[in-house]
């Protein structure tokens, strides 16, 4: 296939002529062949869309498989560099996620730079993220859960795993998928193209497929892994992964506005004999084998089937795996590229293309280009209609030419190409730094004056620039006005970052006084540009402090576009959570916790928890009702019951300083109280508690009753905790405060009124020093006096102080400074791991502390700690040798191991 040598491009005309003439000549030539462009509307579509007579629309089905979906990226690609344009895509998982990119305006080099940038596994990764609204020991104690049951008013009872909230996949997905909100699409069907995700509706036992609402949170909803995390409310009901009912969305595609081939995407692994190793893998495996056999009924529905040799891949490798994934997807569809167009161009694709050398009219260098594309979309055997359409698409999609037709002559095939104009002015109006960062963008995609214009090339720009303010947490930015004036050769962008419209509380839902309290929470964002970081931790506090599952964020329909809704979801759920554990010296321990944020649909809300192990017997009921005004403000009501058994065989002598210790090896403490308290919720997040407490408790010992054991106490005090750590479970960076002091009095028949005096105080700084590790300094110290010992500090064990037993030892005062070098060893979804070698200096007194030195004993320790989450799973491994000042204490090493669905620091009981 040899092009004809070409005239001086003035002469084209004449050249055309000539060829024309012949034709004429000759037999009756073919029509004329061209693509009809769609200019792009800039509002959600950014470059150009070429059809060819009678071509049928292209619906994709992009199946789930966690990160092997990202090789769906690659298809995208090649779909965009073939000119191909994709009509409508049903999601599964992270097909959904994908797709919903897409039809976001998103293209699909922009979707890999985004997995590139962002450690999208990081964000399925919030269960160790901090949350607003709660302290550190709320948070943790909320996470403890291994199974739960869930009860919903009108719903029933869900008998589940316990799951993570996907609050960081929430957050992600209201930034990354908010343009459409700017756009003004009022449903699915307006996207860039009609979209849909597949999630599983538990309550209807079907697959669901909404056209409308908030796309994050169909989105979320599709991959909402049972198991990984919590369902998501869609209206009334629960909804799943979709996997569970489509995991190739063929039948959803289908059922898509627009009929077309539907082309479907398959990325999960084969069923083989390999190994799985993680929880995540674990729990999709174990969904694929459920459902392969709905599976391969899509496969046989579809069109045509792709693909990519995912198997290799890692499911959670969402980051450093981007580029073979990519790859894959791309490989996968060059080699479908020729089923595809048989079945997009239909019969009338493979018609015979006329023979004959192929002559190139084009001006230089626009012709070698031209001509390159020539020869690698034509074939040097028969040609098909459809190979001409490829070369017509390549043109289009490259971007180079205002319009490429087919011409056909006796002597051969004629390719006019027009070129594009050239750029000679380049206007930019926005305001702030945007402006600078469209220059650059366009800059980087080659238009620049006096180069030729490119649509294509200006798409692709525009593609970065908005990708790029969405990952500065600026998603609403948006394209005014795009327009290039061909004559003058004059580019002109208009960009502007709009304020949030206002925002409108669906009443009827809460309280009055509730209802007043969010609209003055959102009240302030109205008219201003979105500062997504500032609004997303008002919308979580606001949920938090109400009691609400979501606040959810929709167009009004009683008013004008573009006002917004916000539509209070209230969490009804009694949640109940069962927890296990063992520890070498606790052994076994069970727990049950219960739950609600609004008990019978009120602001009032409860927890109860009842435990037992070899040391400890505890039970308890707290009642809260914050103020409708101020609910950051609450009052609280609680009874519990704590037994704490002093056993012979575990009692260390490093801790039985205080000669009344020793007595009571074998003996119970019993303890039954009362209380009531003041709290409110300070500093940023709601992360801060301040509380204010009166107490009333009566303490028993078993068998019989120490001389020394205050029959009646009563107390007040207050205690205070803030925390700033990036992650509750394996910080690496942040500070804790946490304090309490107060005062009581103890009677007893026949003895005169004492009273008692104590504080406590523990500060803790981690300082991240390089990716894989941090310098953690945590100080700890409990003083009393005059305290009765039922009020005496439960101290030791390796969270205390490496090389002694968690045996809960009761001391007056103690002061410990432990400094560690916590080592992250590995960190992917479901499976964290952490060494971390540590030095302890401790002082224990069992006087009051204004005569520490008459009774005390200094320790120091070194030792190195394990500790893993695996899954719902937590381990800890401690190996540590203690030496005191103490001569009844001899230095010895200890090895202690605790394996339960407690996180480690609610073992300390302090």
């Amino acid at each position: 296939m040899r092009a004809l040598p070409l005239p001086a491009w003035p002469f084209r005309g004449a050249v055309v002529l000539l060829l024309a003439a012949g034709a004429a000549l000759g037999a009756q030539a073919p029509a004329p062949l061209r693509l009809r462009v769609k200019a792009p509307d800039y509002r959600l579509e950014l470059a150009p869309r070429a059809y060819a007579p009678g071509q049928r629309p292209l619906v994709l089905a992009l199946g789930g498989g966690a990160a092997k979906g990202i090789a769906h990226v690659g298809v995208l690609q090649r779909l965009e560099e073939e000119g191909l344009p994709v009509d409508g895509i049903a999601g599964t998982s992270m097909g959904a996620f994908m797709g919903a990119m897409y039809a976001s305006g998103y293209s699909g080099f922009a979707i890999q730079r985004l997995f590139e940038r962002v450690d999208v596994g990081a964000l399925l990764m919030d269960r160790q993220h901090r949350r607003p609204g709660e302290t550190l020991w709320e948070q943790e104690h909320e996470r403890t859960t291994f199974l739960s049951l869930e009860f919903v008013p009108g719903t029933g009872v869900l008998f589940m795993p316990g799951t993570s909230p996907g609050l960081d996949l929430k957050r992600a997905l209201q930034v990354l998928l908010a343009r459409p909100a700017v756009s003004g699409a009022d449903s699915f069907d307006g996207l860039r193209v009609p979209f849909r995700a597949v999630s599983t509706d538990l309550q209807a036992g079907r697959a669901a497929l909404p056209d409308r609402g908030d796309l994050g949170t169909a989105v979320r909803a599709s991959m909402s892994i049972p198991g990984v995390f919590s369902p998501v409310l869609l209206g009334d009901h629960q909804h799943v992964d979709g996997m569970l009912v489509q995991n190739l969305p063929v039948e959803a595609a289908r059922s898509l506005p627009v009929k077309g081939v539907v082309v479907a995407v398959e990325v999960g692994q084969a069923l083989d004999s390999t190994r799985l190793t993680s929880v995540f893998a674990l729990a999709v495996r174990s969904l694929d084998v459920s459902v392969e056999e709905r599976t391969e009924i899509s496969r046989k529905a579809a069109d045509l089937l792709l693909r990519p040799r995912t198997d290799a891949l890692p499911y959670l490798d969402f980051h450093q795996m981007v580029d073979r994934a990519v790859a894959e997807g791309r490989r996968a569809f060059d080699g479908a590229l020729d089923a595809l167009e048989q079945r997009i161009y239909g019969p009338e694709g493979e018609a015979p293309f006329p023979a004959g050398p192929v002559t190139v009219v084009a001006p230089e260098p626009l012709g070698a280009q031209v001509r390159a594309l020539v020869r690698a979309g034509l074939p040097e055997g028969p040609r098909l209609r459809r190979h001409g359409l490829r070369v017509l698409r390549r043109i289009q999609a490259a971007g180079f030419a205002r319009e490429a037709e087919w011409t056909f002559t006796p002597a051969g095939p004629v390719l006019t190409v027009t070129p594009q104009p050239v750029l000679r002015a380049l206007e930019v109006q926005a305001a702030g730094d945007w402006g600078q960062l469209a220059r650059t963008c366009l800059e980087g995609a080659g238009l620049r004056e006096g180069a030729a214009y490119n649509p294509v090339a200006l798409g692709r720009a525009l593609d970065a620039f908005l990708l790029e303010t969405t990952i500065r947490s600026h998603p609403l930015v948006k394209l005014d006005a795009v327009t290039f004036d061909e004559t003058a050769g004059r580019l002109s962008l208009r960009i502007s970052e709009p304020g949030l419209p206002p925002i409108r509380v669906e009443p009827g839902i809460l309280s009055p006084g509730q209802t007043q309290y969010l609209a003055n929470l959102l009240a302030p964002f109205a008219g201003r540009p979105l500062e997504v970081d500032t609004f997303t931790r008002s919308v979580l506090l606001g949920e938090k402090r109400l009691g609400l599952e979501e606040i959810r964020l929709e167009a009004d329909p009683a008013r004008p576009r573009p006002a917004l809704r916000a539509r209070p979801i209230p969490d009804d759920r009694v949640i109940v959570d069962a927890t296990f554990g063992y520890e070498t010296t606790w052994q076994g321990h069970a727990a049950v916790d219960a739950r609600a944020h609004r008990v019978f649909g009120t602001a009032l809300g409860f927890s109860a928890e009842a435990s037992g192990d070899r040391l400890w017997t505890t039970g308890g009921l707290r009642l809260t009702r914050a103020l409708a005004a101020w609910p950051r403000v609450g009052l609280a009501v609680g009874a519990r019951s704590v037994e704490q058994h002093l056993l012979p065989e575990v009692l260390d002598a490093l801790f039985a300083l205080d000669p009344r210790i020793p007595g009571l090896t074998g003996h119970t403490f019993r303890e039954q109280g009362v209380a009531t308290a003041l709290f409110a919720r300070v500093g940023l997040d709601d992360r801060g508690l301040v509380e204010v407490e009166g107490s009333r408790s009566w303490i028993r010992t078993q068998p019989g009753a120490g001389p020394d054991l205050a029959p009646s106490l009563y107390q007040v005090q207050a205690r205070f905790e803030w925390d700033s750590f990036d992650r509750y479970l394996f910080p690496t960076e942040g500070f804790l405060v946490r304090t309490r002091f107060g005062q009581g009095r103890q009677e007893r028949p026949g003895a005169p009124t004492a009273w008692y005096r104590f504080a406590y105080l523990r500060a803790r700084r981690l300082w991240p020093v390089a990716p894989w590790g941090s310098v953690d300094a945590d100080l700890e110290s409990g003083l009393g006096w005059d305290l009765p010992l039922a009020r005496y500090y439960p101290v030791g064990g390796p969270a205390f102080l490496a090389g002694t037993a968690s045996a809960g030892h009761p001391t007056p005062n103690f002061a410990i400074l432990r400094l560690g070098l916590p080592l992250h060893v590995v960190r992917v979804f479901g499976v964290n791991v952490q060494a971390t070698p540590r030095l302890d200096a401790a002082y224990l007194g069992a006087a009051s502390p204004h005569r520490l030195r008459e009774a005390g004993a200094w320790v120091r320790a070194a030792g190195v700690s394990f500790r893993a989450e695996l899954g719902r799973y937590y381990l800890e491994l401690d190996a540590g040798r203690a030496a005191s000042t103490d001569p009844a204490f001899r230095a010895r090493t200890r090895v202690n191991l605790l394996v339960g669905t407690h996180p480690f620091d609610l073992w300390w009981r302090r």
